[in-house]
């Protein structure tokens, strides 16, 4: 019988062994958090008790997110040309108020960055460049009146959009993103696969019915139609990344566009990926690629929103083939999961079959990122835990998620260099430093780590990224991190500057049994 236990406590050790061994310290965790009464808020209105449902429901997802070692959310903040924040150009957005264009009395995306960061989260905003209305109903605020007037948007089918090519349509959508970075404190920018409406634009002999012919026509370019259309959404991306950079380079910029890409590769010397068709090139006038090439993203989280026996779209060689586009031009690929099919035959279910396939796709996330940057982002947040389906976040934190993680490093740009946090010392339960100075606009927070006493520092450092990943408690945005009560004795600390690029500083490091502490070497 001794034996028996033995050998079952063994495996267990194994086991968690293993599961720790799959979760690298390197890795974009996220999900796509959409509005529109799809994942949050889902409660919409003016009073108090909605306004703190709605606040209710986000701590919810949050907390979850904490649990599950994912590193941050992407919070759709602006959906339909509407704001899910305090904007000073377009009118707020009936998700939160009920109705467009009625404040709710409080500002979502604030609340969004505090809470994200108290529980050190990434928060970063998702906006829909061009996208107005998909219903075919004209918005009647002000605002949508008055960009008809001027000649900014154009209605096809029943989709309304800002005029890729209209440079003062462009430059209102550059105006209001430049406002959500400017006057937040987001760690990120994330766009979708929305530019040209997709549904309905003449083609061939019917183009010249096509609402921004005349346009193309006056521009006297030498383009075909469609080559000047997706030269405006790359004039618009490129525009907006150098604005960025000049602002907060820090802070990342990242599309995430459809699953099957590569029409556009010949003109860069590449082949697509062999599975499907590249249906985004020639419809909403997209070329991920272009993107990539002129260095106009950190990042591309293309939603490859199937199984790896989906006979159509198979996960794996499209996973691959994306890894190789983004590692070919220097950048980072953080793919878009589709949590919303964990039903659907090609995943198995809301089970541990199904779940388990998504934790084989980012073990294959993981084998093909180029540069230690892998990176997921799961489609959409309701069917993570909850409040649609339960599940997959818990079996992704005990197979694959199960220590936390910082984000893959920005290496292609340049980055101040911090100095290691001082005076890091207990507090009862809690670590405390001295903040880093770093400038305002800067995103600053700390990588915390719980190092055994008999564990040398010196050894502790081996693994060729700081401190080695199996001792990282957390981040904090703060000056300040709550230890569990399982870390409170018997351990040596260590507290790195940890910024926006992902750079970590030389930690600085609180030893309870020594009669002095230092930054380490």
């Amino acid at each position: 019988m001794k034996k028996q236990l033995l050998l079952l406590l063994l495996t267990a050790v194994s086991a968690v062994g293993n599961m720790r061994a799959e979760s690298p310290k390197r890795e974009f965790r996220s999900v796509w958090m959409a509005a529109m009464g799809i994942d949050w808020p889902l409660t919409a209105g003016t009073d108090s008790i909605s306004r703190e449902a709605a606040r209710a429901e986000l701590i919810a997802y949050l907390d979850s997110y904490k649990e599950h070692n994912f590193t941050g959310v992407c919070i759709h903040v602006r959906p339909l040309a509407d704001a899910l924040y305090k904007s000073s150009y377009e009118p707020w957005s009936a998700s939160v108020s009920g109705k467009r264009g009625v404040d709710p009395g409080w500002d979502p995306l604030a609340f969004a960055v505090s809470e994200c960061h108290k529980r050190g989260l990434e928060c970063y905003a998702w906006v829909n460049p061009f996208r107005i209305d998909h219903n075919g109903k004209l918005p009647d605020t002000p605002q949508d009146i008055d960009w008809r007037s001027r000649g900014l948007t154009f209605t096809q089918g029943t989709w309304t959009v800002f005029n890729p090519g209209v440079p003062e349509a462009r430059e209102h959508c550059m105006k209001v993103i430049e406002e959500i970075y400017t006057n937040y404190k987001i760690d990120g920018l994330l766009f979708d696969d929305y530019f040209y409406p997709g549904v309905g634009m003449p083609k061939g002999d019917a183009e010249s019915t096509a609402p921004d012919y005349k346009l193309w026509k006056d521009s006297k370019t030498t383009m075909s139609i469609a080559d000047w259309r997706r030269n405006n959404v790359n004039t618009f991306v490129k525009e907006l990344y150098d604005r960025i950079q000049k602002a907060r380079p820090d802070m990342r910029f990242g599309i995430g566009p459809a699953g099957v890409g590569g029409k556009g590769a010949p003109a860069y010397g590449l082949e697509g990926p062999g599975v499907a068709d590249d249906w985004m090139y020639d419809d909403i006038y997209c070329d991920p690629l272009a993107w990539l090439s002129d260095g106009s993203v950190d990042f591309i989280a293309p939603q490859i929103y199937w199984g790896r026996t989906h006979t159509y779209s198979p996960f794996s060689p499209l996973c691959k083939w994306w890894a190789d586009m983004a590692g070919h031009f220097g950048r980072h690929n953080y793919v878009s999961m589709a949590s919303y099919r964990v039903d659907a035959d090609d995943f198995g279910g809301n089970n541990a079959t199904g779940w388990e396939e998504f934790a084989a796709q980012v073990r294959e996330c993981r084998a093909e990122a180029r540069d230690a940057a892998p990176g997921q982002i799961y489609y959409s947040a309701k069917f993570i835990d909850g409040p649609v389906r339960t599940g997959l976040g818990s079996h992704l934190a005990g197979n694959v998620y199960g220590r936390p993680a910082l984000v893959p490093v920005v290496d292609w740009k340049e980055h101040p260099v911090y100095d290691a946090p001082k005076d890091v010392a207990t507090s009862g339960s809690s670590l405390r430093w001295t903040p880093v100075p770093a400038d305002s606009k800067a995103i600053m927070r700390y990588s915390v780590y719980a190092v055994p006493q008999g564990v040398p520092m010196d050894e502790a450092c081996k693994d060729g990224d700081g401190i080695d990943a199996r001792y990282l408690l957390g981040v904090s945005y703060e000056p300040e991190y709550v230890l569990p009560a399982d870390r409170v004795d018997g351990y040596k600390y260590a507290v790195c500057a940890y910024d926006g690029y992902g750079y970590e500083s030389r930690p600085g490091v609180y030893d309870p049994s020594a009669s002095h502490n230092a930054a380490v070497k």
